[in-house]
């Protein structure tokens, strides 16, 4: 929300809403009413402009999804500067140098020479919070499997000395193997998620968004 007000600030119409409202007197009731009025209205419209700028976004990010040759890499460069797809929650979310480096660190210790192939792609961010969140990006044709699941939980045990706070993880991947159905035994804030199901839980959100600011 404070990117939207932040970019909204810059356009012309916007700003002259913002000075109308700042020149309006507490003692000239009709001139702040009608300010209050016009700013709210600019304000719907800037959300809604974004809502459909975001799926659009999501149309472009299931056309990746939906080519077998795409790869981790290409997934996570689409998703890690548009956390809102995961949902609101996580859009308070961002990387910064230092979480880059760590992570490198990590990968850099276990999947070196004969292991590079087998190195994962892995984010971790934090919030304003201190609250880590760590995704690792499978291709959307891998199936994820227990495996994925413990291997997680291991990123987790291993970056614990860089994250002091509690840390939640992400897998996503393409589909879920028949070992992934049962998932109440699991680690708490670990969970493993499929493109489609993610896209589209993102997409009824901006869709009921829309609806709401048309009536």
């Amino acid at each position: 929300m404070v990117n939207i007000l932040l970019e909204a600030v810059e356009r012309t119409d916007y700003r002259a809403i913002l000075d109308h409202l700042h020149e309006a007197s507490a003692s000239d009731v009709a001139t702040l009413a009608e300010s209050l009025s016009e700013f709210g209205l600019a304000e719907l419209a800037i959300i809604a402009d974004q809502a459909r700028g975001r799926m659009a976004m999501l149309d472009r990010l299931e056309a990746l999804c939906r080519d077998p040759a795409t790869l981790e890499k290409q997934v996570h460069e689409a998703l890690e500067a548009n956390l809102w797809v995961f949902g609101l929650e996580y859009s308070f979310f961002s990387s910064n140098r230092t979480l880059k480096r760590q992570v490198e660190e990590l990968l850099g210790k276990h999947y070196t020479g004969e292991h590079g192939h087998r190195r994962p792609d892995l984010l971790l961010t934090m919030n304003y919070a201190d609250a880590y969140l760590l995704i690792e990006f499978k291709r959307p044709s891998h199936t994820l499997s227990f495996a994925d699941y413990q291997q997680s939980t291991g990123y987790r045990n291993d970056l614990a000395p860089y994250a002091k706070a509690d840390m939640r993880i992400l897998v996503i991947g393409g589909s879920k193997g028949p070992d992934v159905r049962d998932e109440s035994n699991w680690e708490r804030n670990t969970e493993l998620l499929v493109y489609d199901q993610l896209i589209a839980r993102a997409r009824n959100q901006l869709e009921w968004l829309l609806e709401a600011l048309s009536r």
